[in-house]
């Protein structure tokens, strides 16, 4: 059995490994490489746990993304055009969508950029993207 704590800006929470999970799982814990744990919230006297049930790279489940969208919001035309040329730097398989919200309209629109714009979603293409911007969180991915 293994605990952990994972820690943000806004907080932590302490994570809860159980034996079985963490036989299946301990060299991912002994790596350098980021990971992504899944599991269920349980909350005991208003402090929250995270029982965690899966435990994986972040390189192996980028790998098996298919959809990433970006949700832009109050992008500069200069900002659009620095995110559309790491687009072009980095083809690959993995479609791009585009959530454009129209507040005069009151509206959100969805572009799918279809086969003409496909990339390669990798460590490096997000770090790039956090660099670039200063952070990722206008990234939503689907598909694993």
């Amino acid at each position: 059995m293994a605990f952990g704590r994972l820690e943000d800006l806004s907080g932590s929470v302490e994570l809860v490994i159980f034996p079985d999970v963490f036989a299946k799982t301990e060299p991912l814990f002994k790596g350098e490489r980021p990971l992504l744990v899944g599991g269920f919230l349980e909350v005991e006297n208003q402090v929250p746990k995270i029982i965690v049930d899966t435990v994986a790279t972040l390189e192996e489940m980028l790998m098996k993304i298919r959809t990433m969208t970006f949700k832009l919001k109050n992008w500069s035309e200069t900002e659009l055009q620095q995110l559309h040329q790491i687009l072009l730097e980095n083809p690959g398989s993995t479609e791009v969508l585009f959530q454009i919200e129209l507040p005069d309209l009151k509206k959100t629109v969805t572009m799918n950029t279809g086969d003409s714009l496909k990339i390669k979603l990798d460590n490096e293409f997000i770090e790039g993207i956090r660099q670039q911007f200063g952070r990722t969180d206008f990234i939503e991915l689907k598909g694993w």
